[in-house]
């Protein structure tokens, strides 16, 4: 049975238990298969080490290949958890921590300028001074080769549209089970995009709203345009609500507004709060 990312992090102490039996038994074996390989005359036959290779410590056993990552995640225990399951991967290594939007660019550029290899950035959205789909467009602004995989509780469809705009290769909910996060990491690190089924429905979702503007609309206000969520989110702050009067409103988590009145600010390049809600009226979006 697949389990969660959520049950694996809850689970890791009794993993690692198993690993570190799993990992004392992984050697013995090793030994005994390396020693047959430079005595002939012992009983276990080079192909059975390789089969054992290949089943029980992964392909990347065979190739040598090692995906680096950088993890970005603001809640500790999460991030500590998915670096244990990330770890525990036979061919995968987390390479640097980021708890924060700003902190996440600064690792990538810190890695990229000290030559130190980092194959995928794993984000999260919902993170403080920039939220991850502002981490990512800056990211990948700089380094367009940049390989970045969302790792959200959020499947609003705006978000899922943004992230994608914003250049990352993958998009996955944190309900998913932990091998198909793993094997995402694998198809996006061999270049292959990959958005979670259920995900993607909502993006084509968004692509089809875009899609019946009117034609008359013009190219820079249809980039520019606010989500549903995002209008509701305005109308309050119009009236002068605070963030936590909005979430109240709209029984939403404060953070998340915070990345709402934030992405209003971008999207109609207001300098605060005031200018947008004027903006907004000049424009009869409220």
């Amino acid at each position: 049975m697949c389990l969660s990312i959520a049950s694996t992090i809850l689970l890791r102490k009794v993993d690692e238990k198993v690993m570190s039996r799993k990992q004392h038994l992984t050697l013995l074996l090793r030994e005994m298969a390396e020693s047959t390989m430079r005595n002939p005359l012992h009983f276990i036959s080079p192909t059975v080490y390789t089969h054992y290779q290949t089943k029980c410590l992964g392909e990347h056993a065979m190739t040598g290949d090692t995906i680096h990552i950088l993890l970005c995640e603001d809640q500790t225990l999460m991030r500590q958890g998915l670096h244990t399951v990330l770890e525990l991967e036979p061919g995968f290594e987390v390479v640097a921590e980021a708890a924060d939007g700003e902190e996440a660019i600064q690792r990538y550029n810190e890695l990229q300028k000290h030559g130190h290899a980092h194959d995928i950035v794993l984000m999260d959205i919902q993170m403080p001074r920039k939220n991850g789909v502002q981490a990512t467009a800056a990211i990948t602004r700089e380094h367009p080769g940049a390989r970045v995989i969302i790792l959200t509780t959020f499947d609003y469809e705006d978000f899922v549209f943004e992230a994608v705009k914003a250049g990352a290769m993958g998009y996955l909910l944190k309900d998913v089970p932990a091998d198909e996060l793993t094997a995402t990491i694998r198809k996006v690190y061999a270049g292959e995009p990959f958005i979670q089924p259920k995900v993607a429905s909502k993006l084509l979702m968004e692509f089809g709203r875009k899609g019946r503007l009117a034609p008359s609309s013009s190219p820079s206000l249809v980039d520019e345009e606010l989500s549903a969520r995002e209008i509701e989110v305005l109308k309050l702050l119009a009236t002068g609500a605070s963030n936590r009067d909005i979430a109240d409103k709209l029984v939403l988590a404060e953070g998340t507004v915070k990345n709402h009145v934030s992405n209003i600010l971008s999207k109609l390049h207001a300098e605060n709060r005031t200018q947008a809600a004027n903006l907004a009226r000049e424009r009869k979006i409220i």
